[in-house]
């Protein structure tokens, strides 16, 4: 019988089913394990993007697929998420454009030598949760959020002030942001090569 329902779940059980089942478990790994179709679900990015909003609901979903890593999240995943009704706030670009990339400890170091903000720079370097995030994601985000709060500008009329009141980038910094990194795409050769923010002041 054991064997009768193991083939059923292989065979014959509907691809929506599986998927339903698939996205209602926090750790899906030995259900990954047990059945090969479901492992190869696992794999595809509109599952993965289903099983992230559900798991984490629509305003943190994007947060902890990065945590996740660079093996869960690539660009599809990221464009699924989204399409899928995953919230890509400004208040979220803004905290990733802050938390991607490195610390150089060389450049942390020397500052730390001639005394320029040390206790700061001694505090601050735990592990960015973006550090892992490839390059590609990163700039697709930036993009993307960009496109989403140019748009609303111009359905709204809403005019932006500059700097911003709330502290946060604006729709008009988000799309100068992008438009610099997309266009020295090239010059990236990895996520050593970005400095954090707190090194750079």
């Amino acid at each position: 019988m054991k064997g009768m329902f193991k083939q059923y779940i292989q065979n014959e059980l509907p691809t929506e089913i599986l998927i339903y089942i698939f996205k209602r478990v926090r750790f899906p790994k030995n259900l990954m394990l047990s059945c090969r179709r479901i492992a190869k679900l696992s794999k595809d990015s509109q599952v993965k993007a289903a099983w992230t909003i559900y798991q984490f609901g629509a305003a943190h979903c994007l947060f902890h697929a990065i945590k996740i890593g660079s093996s869960f999240l690539d660009v599809t995943v990221a464009q699924a998420i989204i399409a899928q009704g995953g919230i890509l706030s400004r208040y979220f670009v803004q905290r990733l454009h802050m938390n991607f990339g490195v610390y150089v400890n060389k450049l942390i170091e020397l500052k730390i030598s001639h005394g320029v903000g040390s206790l700061q720079l001694q505090k601050s370097q735990t592990i960015p949760w973006a550090s892992d995030l490839p390059v590609s994601v990163y700039i697709f985000l930036l993009k993307a959020a960009s496109d989403i709060y140019k748009n609303n500008n111009q359905e709204n009329s809403i005019s932006e002030e500059y700097p911003t009141k709330d502290g946060h980038e604006n729709s008009r910094q988000l799309n100068v942001i992008a438009r610099s990194i997309s266009g020295k795409k090239s010059l990236i050769c990895g996520k050593k090569s970005v400095i954090m923010k707190s090194v750079m002041t």
